[in-house]
């Protein structure tokens, strides 16, 4: 078993191709949301994970549950799993749970008693997929290490090893007698397999990108196919021969289902919001459904083909009648993407899962709310029991609930005892997820939000937390310094925009200027609250400050931008020409234009400060999702999800060329002095590097495991960072797009990414409240950013080894108070201002230590490792 604690390792790559260290060290992710249907398989994401031995299991216990109506479940004392949770599945007779993890293992559970029963142990790498045959009786897996295996239930044993993919294998499925299966892989190709003799029948080639999912006809004779190519293929079963292509997508398909006669299939992109349902009679288009403002997440057909459920980026399930497509209800409720679905066998129920920690459950056709659970961490995967009296969920940090559905009310977690919770914690500077980071002009103040409703500012480079601004009362979406470097601005779910400003005392000093002193803090008091600026009617998505700082323009959601003036705060035009949410903002250069993009796939041009129209373009198939300027300010470069970058000369707002990606949606843009344009698809984990001026494809970078979430470039353009739902941190050199080293560290997936000015220094944030700093000339980890209130009181007392690759040894991170500093380290205190150094550790052995230095103060000290 893995060790518990927290590891900060750095797989280095040189330019002789030999890495430093053989191995990245895994961690734990926040991997695709995803759901199990009733035909038994999925895809999602990918990771690096250990075998864990087979392990036969006797009796555990579990943790008592809650009074029956009780809809919150306890923090689990012990989990199912080391990892994630990926897979879920009950088994025919509804006797058996079965869990599919990153840890490798594949286990199945007693549904009365919570009893493991038996753990199935083989693949390499994480656990992707699984299938069951009609009869119950034989278990397929699907695993990034690009195998299929082939499991006897009654027996726990491993019969077949079917090894012909070369990459993750994503989605599996039966035929109804269980004698063929098909399996979908990352390396582009479907392949059927003969169970009884274990061999390879037939490739089935054609897909140009990635195979996401897979759906088979109830009667065997159909298989569908859909990949990040945008395409939808349809084969005939048991020959293997294509029946037809469909296409129209503009994302790659990830979900499909058939109607249980087999007459229409339905089929949806994650990054799309419609869904297209197709006649198999003759491949023809028989409607577009339209009625969902996110991309679609995951599709069921339920009530014997009669209805279509489908679950969004918009926090909505919607309810639509087949075979007309006529959109009868929408489900609201969740704070969040929805992303998963589970069917009530009976017919008379549905499940979902949302990122916002709950499970709703709803009656069929009518979709009254029914209960609401909350939950720990947001579900990763979903199944009712066969009985419908059961539900079960896992998530990502690898436990699995069981919830009674006829007294909605938590049950049991299913217990291994041979997987131990970690007592260390991790230290987090925010209580919930990052949203965005945002570096001072000078290099030495960084600023982050979270949905935890707050701003902080801290103190770069020792890290340390300057003050907390409160205020929002929603989630605060994103951030940014004016250019005096000591005002902020902050944009939030409640719909406001709030101007802050630190005094003199508390803004520290360019680097170089009081080089070894440490500014003062004088606390909260000293930041102050400018002004709440309120207008719009729905929540914030971006800010844009003027390069002259006099100028500050927000986005909503309401449908509008809005210009004011700095530093007073007074509106000065309201845009809203737009038809949809304005998700992107940019100035140009001088300041005298603002660009907007949004949901009605518009890029729009405004006079500042009147906020007149000056032009509108259009062009892009769905919305603009991100702007950038290019080119010295001469180009505007826009994103859409539509997965194209157009490129627009300034400041007429010509079109120059439109650059067509591969697949999915473009997420972000980043620009660099030298002309590159780089993109992150969210179908695709690759980033593409393109020449600004031809839009010509200079490199494709590959080396993520699951979408880029983020990009950030150094100030001389010659060094990307990406983020990525796979945890990992990745640095590229640019043009060749060469891998130079992949930072892990990070247990959720990377949120934001900024780097400071002088290229020293690299601050990354995740979905978990964490944000690390990363030294750039020396490739290493460098510290956390702590807040003492964002991390419960239990943690006084515990210790935090780090494993600092560049020093060769583990440092002792944080200390209790009253603790003696450890040789060679740096202790910052947050309540007592000043900093503890120490002489470096000796070089020998039997030397003692230096000693007698202490933390004084009465909370948690954050220490860093000293570079000699």
């Amino acid at each position: 078993m893995k060790d518990s604690k927290p590891h900060f390792e750095l797989s280095r790559v040189f330019d002789d191709g030999l890495r430093e260290s053989p191995e990245i060290v895994p961690v734990i992710a926040m991997p695709w949301a995803t759901h199990m249907d009733r035909r038994g398989f999925l895809g999602a994401g990918i990771a690096a994970a250990s075998v864990l031995p087979l392990i036969e299991a006797t009796s555990h216990a579990f943790q008592a549950a809650p009074t029956a109506n009780s809809l919150q479940a306890p923090v689990p004392a012990e989990k199912a799993h080391a990892s994630s949770v990926e897979v879920l599945v009950n088994t025919v007779d509804g006797t058996r749970f079965i869990t599919a993890s990153r840890d490798n293992t594949i286990k199945v559970w007693e549904l009365s008693g919570g009893r493991l029963l038996t753990i199935l142990a083989g693949h390499s790498a994480d656990v992707k997929a699984l299938a069951l045959t009609r009869d119950g009786q034989q278990l397929a897996s699907g695993s990034q290490d690009a195998s299929v295996k082939l499991w006897s239930l009654s027996s726990g044993s491993l019969t077949a090893t079917l090894a012909n993919h070369t990459d993750t294998v994503n989605a599996l499925a039966f035929t109804p007698d269980g004698r063929i299966l098909a399996s979908a892989s990352k390396d582009n190709s479907v392949k059927l397999w003969d169970v009884p003799a274990g061999r390879l029948l037939t490739n089935l080639l054609g897909h140009t990108a990635e195979v996401h999912t897979l759906a088979k006809s109830s009667d065997g004779k159909m298989l569908a196919s859909g990949s990040a190519d945008r395409s939808v293929k349809v084969w005939s079963l048991p020959e293997g021969r294509l029946i037809a292509t469909l296409r129209g997508a503009s994302g790659g398909v990830t979900s499909l289902d058939f109607t249980p006669d087999g007459s229409l299939l339905v089929a949806a992109s994650g990054t799309e919001r419609a869904i297209r349902l197709w006649s198999m009679m003759d491949g023809r288009l028989v409607s577009t459904l339209q009625g969902h403002s996110g991309g679609v997440k995951a599709l069921l057909v339920l009530q014997d083909g009669r209805l279509l459920a489908s679950a969004s980026l918009d926090r909505s399930v919607n309810l639509w009648s087949l075979p007309e497509g006529k959109l009868l209800i929408s489900l609201t409720g969740h704070g969040g993407a929805v992303t998963s679905l589970a069917p009530d066998p009976s017919g008379k129920r549905l499940a979902s899962a949302s990122e916002d920690r709950t499970i709703r459950i709803w009656s069929l056709p009518e979709g009254k709310p029914l209960a609401t659970l909350a939950l720990n961490q947001a579900a990763q995967c979903l199944a009712l029991s066969t009985d419908s009296k059961t539900l079960a969920c896992g998530d990502r940090e690898g436990a699995v609930a069981l919830w009674d559905l006829e007294r909605p009310g938590f049950r049991m977690y299913l217990s291994d005892v041979n997987v131990k919770k970690s007592p260390e914690k991790l230290l987090k500077a925010h209580l919930e997820r990052v949203n965005s980071l945002s570096v001072a002009p000078n290099g030495m103040t960084l600023i982050s939000t979270s949905d935890d409703h707050t701003v902080k500012a801290w103190s770069l480079p020792d890290g340390r937390l300057l003050t907390t601004l409160r205020g929002h009362t929603q989630n605060v979406n994103v951030a940014a310094f004016l250019p005096d470097g000591k005002t902020i601005a902050s944009g939030s779910d409640d719909a406001s925009v709030r101007l802050w400003q630190a005094s003199p005392s508390v803004v520290p000093a360019a680097q170089g200027k009081q080089r070894g002193k440490a500014p003062v803090n004088k606390g909260d008091a000293a930041w102050r609250s400018l002004s709440v600026l309120q207008a719009h009617a729905r929540n914030i998505r971006a800010l844009a400050v003027s390069p002259d700082g006099r100028r500050l323009a927000s986005a909503s959601d309401d449908g509008t931008a809005r210009l004011w003036s700095l530093p007073d705060g007074k509106l000065l035009a309201t845009l809203a020409e737009h038809k949809g949410s304005v998700r992107a903002l940019v100035f140009t250069p001088d300041g005298s234009v603002l660009v907007s993009g949004a949901a009605d796939r518009s890029v729009k041009f405004w006079s500042v400060p009147e906020g007149r129209l000056l032009a509108t373009r259009e062009g892009h198939a769905a919305e603009v999702s991100a702007l950038a300027m290019a080119s010295g300010g001469e180009m505007l470069i826009s994103g859409s999800q539509d997965g194209t970058v157009r490129m627009w000369s300034l400041p007429e707002g010509r079109l120059r060329g439109t650059i067509e990606s591969a697949s999915g949606s473009i997420n972000a843009l980043a620009t660099a002095p030298g002309g590159l344009v780089l993109a992150s698809i969210s179908s695709d984990p690759a980033i593409k590097v393109w020449l600004q001026e031809t839009g010509r494809l200079l490199a494709v970078l590959e080396g993520h495991g699951r979408d880029v979430t983020t990009l950030t470039l150094t100030p001389d353009g010659k060094t990307l960072a990406s983020g990525s739902q796979d945890n990992l941190i990745k640095l590229w050199s640019l043009p060749e797009g060469r891998l130079l080293a992949t930072l892990t560290g990070h247990t959720a997936a990377v949120r934001a990414l900024a780097i400071t000015p002088d290229s020293n220094l690299l601050i990354s944030a995740s979905t978990d409240g964490m944000i690390l700093l990363w030294n750039l000339k020396e490739l290493g980890f460098r510290s956390f950013l702590f807040d003492a209130a964002a991390n419960p009181s239990d943690t006084k007392g515990m210790t935090y080894n780090v494993y600092d690759q560049i020093l060769g040894r583990t440092v002792t991170f944080t200390l209790p108070c009253g603790s003696p500093i450890p040789p060679g380290a740096t202790c910052i205190c947050n309540c007592v201002p000043g900093t503890y150094r120490i002489p470096p550790p000796p070089r020998s052995r039997g030397t003692s230590s230096p000693g007698g230095t202490y933390c004084t103060c009465n909370k948690i000290c954050t220490c860093v490792p000293v570079r000699y």
